[in-house]
């Protein structure tokens, strides 16, 4: 945001997770990754984490690393992550949408703040206009 001389300001995008309770698991995974590192985890943070884990439950009801025997546990993937509830489709695609993984909406506001402004539900912060938009 300071990079840019705050011309961010407004610019809205999705994002994967961010500091809101969208499981038991997203606000403890951010905030031990802020303690651990000193910074937020970036986008991409939460995705890793839970793919891993996901992977691991997987491996460990298993009880092999046998790619058809993995497979077959992590199609019975139903766990909190940190972007929502983790459940994949028959197509083995993440389910999206209420009760499941939830994409927001997240918007640079100011002092180079990220609030979220969808889903209502979790949003910690109101959509702004763009200041360059004519009313």
């Amino acid at each position: 945001f300071s990079r840019v001389g705050g011309k961010a300001l407004s610019e809205t995008t999705q994002i994967g997770f961010m500091r809101v309770p969208l499981s038991p698991v997203t606000v403890p995974f951010w905030d031990a990754f802020v303690k651990r590192f000193n910074r937020k985890p970036v986008y991409t943070a939460g995705g890793a984490y839970d793919a891993i884990k996901a992977y691991a439950a997987a491996v460990a009801r298993a009880k092999t690393t046998q790619v058809d025997a993995v497979i077959k546990e992590l199609e019975k993937t139903n766990m909190p992550a940190t972007s929502g509830q983790l459940v994949f489709d028959e197509n083995h695609d993440v389910k999206y949408g209420q009760g499941f993984v939830t994409p927001m909406m997240v918007q640079w506001q100011q002092n180079g703040e990220r609030a979220v402004v969808w889903p209502k539900d979790k949003s910690n912060g109101k959509f702004m206009l763009p200041p360059w938009l004519k009313k």
